[in-house]
């Protein structure tokens, strides 16, 4: 009984300690993420969220890859662009009226198609 015990304990520790991912294993994952042409459900909207609100090195090194033409149709720049996009991310920028990555600032007064 006691062995049966120590066995199932030691599967669950080779489980537990398989499925986490150190702090940098996770950012160079979510790197590599972001090139896929396949949406990494790990890599979403909260994620990223996190990252920006810590304004880290791993949500500029986002910003500055989605920020490039070619990539930001990717699937997985999506949510980053998104958060860019979002008035309050524009403190990374330094404040101001930036706007990120190209995206046209609507004139006051006028209405969006």
């Amino acid at each position: 009984m006691k062995s049966d015990f120590a066995v199932v304990l030691a599967a669950l520790v080779l489980i537990v300690s398989a499925c986490h991912h150190s702090p940098s294993q996770q950012q160079a994952d979510a790197l590599a993420s972001l090139p896929s042409t396949q949406a990494d459900q790990r890599y979403g909207a909260e994620f990223w969220k996190t990252q920006q609100q810590s304004s880290n090195d791993l949500w500029k090194h986002a910003l500055e890859f989605c920020g490039q033409p070619d990539h930001q149709s990717l699937p997985n720049c999506g949510p980053v662009l998104t958060l860019s996009a979002d008035p309050s991310s524009k403190r990374w920028l330094g404040g101001g009226t930036n706007i990120p990555f190209g995206l046209q600032q609507t004139p006051a007064g006028s209405s969006t198609p």
